[in-house]
Formats: structure tokens, sequence, C-alpha cells
């Protein structure tokens, strides 16, 4: 472990990656504690293959090296270091993976988007501060994220739509749609909004899911607020499959 560690300080990159291989390969536990002290060598090509060797044995302290690589223009690079956050998870990878996706590199903030929702309970709340953030850049992918952890975010991501920005209601009900069927109880309580555009936004997203959202809006016509159960009847007619005029006709029945 000491004369592969030693090694690392060579000029010659070719000996420098030498030793970072007999150090990967080696399951003493000094070989990681060596391949941590390389982390912080002034060579990059020994800071990332170090990071990435910590990576691979799980150990949180490949996290910074991960984060950097993933800033890399090589598309595999990229991936393999969001991977590697992924397994590794934690608290530690979440705010460099929400300052990764501030960048016009289309890659890395697709890579860092993915490995928070991978990562998901433990970058929730985070990604929800995120999607309010300056950093146009920043809320998208943090809305892109949130989507892909789905239904622990369906009532999140509906409340946006009473948010006065065509952008921020554009995304949520893309969201919504993608989300499906968890959305559809927060959807129908902001039926009763006071903001004329908000209702609007919650019935256009109702009807975008169609059938999905049958159920919940039969629901709805029984629902001890008139001004719910009006807005259902027509959100159902605007729907017009067989199973919501089904619902119609049975509520109708029942009412005669």
């Amino acid at each position: 472990v000491r004369t592969a560690f030693a090694e690392l300080g060579r000029m010659d990159k070719a000996d420098r990656q030498r030793a970072l291989t007999n150090l990967a390969g080696m399951k003493h536990p000094a070989a990681a504690e060596a391949l941590a002290l390389a982390m912080e060598m002034p060579y990059r090509d020994v800071r990332l293959s170090a990071a990435r060797a910590l990576a691979d044995r799980g150990d949180t302290r490949s996290i910074p090296g991960l984060l950097e690589l993933i800033g890399e223009d090589d598309y595999n690079t990229v991936w393999d270091a969001a991977w590697g956050l992924v397994r590794i998870g934690g608290d530690e990878a979440v705010p460099g993976l929400i300052e990764a996706m501030r960048t016009n590199n289309a890659h890395t903030q697709k890579a860092a988007s993915y490995a928070l929702a991978q990562i998901g309970e433990t970058a929730f709340e985070s990604l929800l501060e995120a999607r309010h953030d300056p950093d146009e850049r920043v809320r998208l992918g943090a809305y892109e994220a949130l989507g892909e952890i789905g239904e622990p975010a369906a009532q999140h991501i509906v409340a946006d739509l009473a948010i006065d920005d065509e952008q921020v209601r554009r995304v949520a009900s893309n969201l919504i749609e993608k989300i499906g069927e968890p959305t559809v109880i927060p959807l129908i309580r902001l039926l009763r909004s006071e903001d004329a555009d908000t209702r609007k936004a919650a019935g256009k997203a109702l009807v975008a899911l169609g059938d999905t959202a049958v159920e919940g809006l039969s629901r709805g016509l029984r629902a001890n607020n008139e001004q719910i159960s009006r807005a259902c009847v027509v959100l159902l007619e605007r729907i017009d499959t067989d199973a919501a005029l089904d619902a119609l006709y049975e509520w109708k029945q029942e009412n005669r």
C-alpha cells in the first residue's frame, strides 16, 4: 500500500494510473485510506480515479470526486458518476447534485436530476425547495426529479398550479399527467379555489388525465360542496368517455 501510494506522486501519468489500479485492487483497509488521501492530491487524474475506486467500495469519501466527474463533458463519465452517487446515496451528495444542475451541460443536468430522483427520500425536501430556485435550470431539474419520485411529490406539484407563473403551471401540468392517479384528489380540492385561473388549470389537468380521473370526479359529484359537485359534472362531460358518462348517468339516477 505504501509503495503504491508513493507512486501516485510521480510525474508520469501512466505510473500514477498503475499505482491507482494496484490500490483499487487491494482489499486491505489501508488501501481505502490511501485512496481517500489520493483525492486530496494536486493531480486531477489521481483524484478522479481514486473517487471511482472508492465509489466501487461504497465509500462516501468518493462523493466530492464523483461530483467533479458529473460535471465532465463525456457522456459515459457523467452517467458513471451519477450511478455511483445513487449507489452511495446519503445527505452529503444532495447539495452538490443540486448545484450540478446549475450548468449548461445537458448531460450533467439530466444525470444530476436522475441521481436526485433515485436517492429519493433523502433528497426530497431539497428538491421541494429547489423548484423555487432563482435559476431556471435548477427549477426544471428539480421538477423532473420530483416527477420521477411520483406519488410523494403529487400534492406539492398540484399546489404549484396556484402559482401565478405560466411556465410553472405548464411544467406542473405535464408532471401531473405523468404522475397520474395520485394527483386526482389534490386537483379536485383545487376546484374550490377562489382564484379562477387556478380552478381552470386544475380542471384542465383533470380532463387531461381522462379515465384516470373518473373515479375521483365521481366521488366529487357526491361531495358536500356544491362548487366542487358542479365542477365535476362539467369535467366528466368534457372527458366524454364511456366511463365518464356512466359515472354521470349513475349520479343523475341517484338524484332523480
